[in-house]
């Protein structure tokens, strides 16, 4: 059941230009506010197309403050009911968009899993190549140029009298035959495995260019939180956390597992640094991660 049907949702943040927010807005003709651009327009722009629900933008000149025992900025604007959602510290999720990605591993605990996501090289159990793709034609012409390519090499080896139709028939014969027997001496085996090994090697780089590159679909090798295990993610979190009941691989000992991870972690700024620079992943029960690395640079 969608509860966002036909509703219009108030959203508010601190128009800081400075501070590179992740919302933009504008004036339109009645001068009522609108979002025209900034990080969030695409997110905002999907969510409204696919729940069916609109936006009203106010604007907050200061962040969440506390003054007189009373909440003031934007953190006020969502107690008096004047905004649904706020974006405060807007200008720091940039880094984290850039940089990372956040998994909720536990769909039970409010706690994810930040990381930097790994890449792969394409491998051939990933091709799909339709018998009317562009690429695999280019690639089977290109073969076909290099073939003969071969064949105007062979004839500067004083080959003249290699006629174009005995060109595959005069290779298989040099090649098992050790060599080629010519008017005026020998080819050896060797320069012609050497022009094989060549040309073999060009043909499959050109079918890696036209091919792999084009028709394999990458994978996301994180999905769930035993992909960060079974990829070879080393653990960050604080120890002091008892989070290991919810965190410890199938099969290894809990305890044993939150001691390793006290060997990774030395503090939270720390592991930021190792989280961008990869191989890493920082549980945390809330996202301040860009906080952590906006204070390392």
């Amino acid at each position: 059941m969608n509860l966002l049907e036909g509703q219009s949702i108030t959203v508010t943040g601190v128009d800081d230009v400075d501070n590179y927010n992740l919302v933009e807005y504008s004036k339109d003709a009645e001068g009522n506010l609108q979002i025209v651009g900034g990080y969030c327009m695409k997110i905002m722009s999907e969510l409204q197309l696919l729940l069916n629900f609109s936006i009203k933008v106010v604007t907050s000149y200061d962040y969440i403050k506390e003054e007189n025992g009373t909440l003031g900025g934007i953190g006020g604007q969502l107690i008096n009911g004047s905004a649904d959602i706020t974006i405060p510290l807007s200008y720091l999720l940039p880094f984290r968009v850039k940089y990372v990605v956040a998994l909720h591993p536990l769909i039970r605990e409010p706690m994810l899993a930040i990381f930097h996501p790994p890449t792969r090289s394409t491998s051939v159990r990933d091709i799909y190549i339709g018998t009317l793709s562009p690429s695999l034609w280019v690639a089977l012409i290109l073969t076909w140029l290099l073939v003969y390519g071969g064949y105007w090499i062979l004839l500067l080896c004083n080959h003249s009298d290699v006629q174009s139709n005995e060109c595959f028939l005069i290779i298989v014969a040099a090649i098992s035959e050790q060599g080629w027997y010519k008017r005026d001496g020998r080819l050896p085996f060797w320069i012609l495995t050497f022009i094989s090994f060549v040309f073999g090697y060009i043909i499959l780089e050109s079918f890696r260019a036209t091919i792999i590159s084009e028709l394999a679909f990458e994978r996301q090798l994180v999905k769930v939180f035993d992909d960060l295990f079974t990829n070879g993610f080393k653990i960050l979190t604080n120890p002091l956390q008892q989070w290991g009941r919810y965190i410890a691989p199938t099969g290894r000992d809990r305890e044993e597992f939150m001691r390793e991870i006290a060997t990774f972690y030395k503090n939270d700024s720390d592991s930021a640094i190792k989280v961008i620079r990869g191989g890493y992943a920082f549980l945390s029960t809330w996202d301040y991660f860009p906080e952590l690395w906006v204070s390392t640079m």
